[in-house]
């Protein structure tokens, strides 16, 4: 059952963004948001751990219960690719990615957590594409320790900048999404984050770490 309350925490390295959407019979609106600076020096693990407490504050003092829950993570963990297979492999595309994930990534199978998720079919080459997102168990393991902390675990785990995304393409009724190139850059401050789609198939997913001396304008 869908809860009445989605609540989203958005993790950067210098802060997490809390936001509480209300469902109602009228629509959805914001129920409550916040802020949260972290201590300058700490590690993302630190300020995930952090939150823990500072979740339970923020739900008691806006009467939240039961939220669904979505934890969003920075970019520069994650390692994205998209991929060709033949069609035939489409319904076992998991277990084919298991067990060549090394040719792909130059990590371990058994080091990764990593999802997938079929782009586009092709029958005149009989081919599938298919997006892979892979994150290194280490630095996952702070988000999956505030989900096993929930009383009701979370509803997921993402990179912060394709729930945007997501966002961008589903609620946004300006956007053409019949057809096109679209280009969606984020900014945050320390890299920028580049998706790019081609009559809504996802195409590359790119990003480029800043030093601070760039000229964002040129």
């Amino acid at each position: 059952m869908l809860s009445k309350y989605s609540l989203g925490i958005s993790f950067s390295n210098d802060h997490a963004f809390v936001i509480c959407l209300e469902r109602g019979i009228t629509g959805t609106a914001i129920k409550a948001h916040a802020l949260v600076d972290f201590k300058p020096g700490e590690g993302l693990s630190q300020h995930v751990e952090s939150m823990e407490s500072y979740l339970a504050n923020f739900l008691t003092a806006n009467k939240i219960r039961d939220p669904d829950i979505f934890l969003g993570f920075p970019r520069p963990l994650s390692i994205v690719r998209k991929l060709t297979f033949p069609l035939a492999v489409k319904d076992d595309l998991e277990s084919t990615i298991k067990y060549s994930i090394e040719k792909y990534i130059p990590l371990k199978a058994e080091e990764l957590y990593f999802d997938t998720a079929v782009i586009s079919e092709n029958k005149d080459d009989n081919s599938v594409s298919a997006a892979l997102v892979a994150v290194k168990k280490k630095d996952m393991m702070p988000f999956v320790d505030i989900a096993v902390s929930m009383d009701s675990g979370v509803a997921g785990i993402g990179i912060n900048s394709l729930a945007a995304v997501n966002c961008f393409f589903h609620e946004n009724d300006s956007v053409d999404k019949t057809g096109g190139d679209l280009f969606l850059v984020f900014h945050n401050g320390q890299g920028i984050d580049i998706s790019f789609f081609n009559n809504q198939e996802f195409v590359l997913s790119k990003y480029i770490k800043l030093d601070g001396n760039e000229d964002l304008y040129t």
